[in-house]
């Protein structure tokens, strides 16, 4: 019975060793593409996948957002689930001019989301609806 315990610990010994090697002792490594928050806001930077409202545009450009502005902008602000049934997310930071913004977004199926809403600060966006 010990030597089997002593085995399996041996095991388990050489198991963490190369755990620690492989993918820990690096420090380059970034495990975040785990989580929810890079998993949409990635998501959200393919166009194809994102079903915009016709004011998406001018909004994106009253707030001083162009295409890469926007994938910046989803990868450094804060993120929250609102809703779980359907999923509805939202991204908190700051745009260039370093005001407030907010944008809402919905998963409508499988990787597709519809662009809900955006609030800039204080800013008037003037957009057709």
């Amino acid at each position: 019975m010990a030597r089997r315990i002593r085995i399996y610990l041996v095991g388990v010994g050489i198991g963490l060793i190369l755990v620690y090697v492989l993918i820990i002792r690096r420090g380059e490594r970034d495990f975040s593409f785990w989580f929810p928050q890079n998993k949409v806001a990635f998501a959200i930077q393919d166009d194809s996948v994102l079903v915009k409202a016709p004011r998406f545009s001018c909004m994106l450009a009253c707030s001083g957002l162009d295409s890469a502005g926007l994938a910046s902008f989803l990868r450094e602000s804060e993120f929250e689930i609102i809703r779980r049934d359907p999923f509805e997310y939202t991204f908190r930071g700051e745009n260039p001019a370093q005001e407030k913004l907010a944008m809402k977004f919905r998963k409508i199926k499988y990787n597709r989301f519809q662009w809900l809403s955006m609030k800039n600060g204080d800013a008037i966006c003037e957009c057709p609806e």
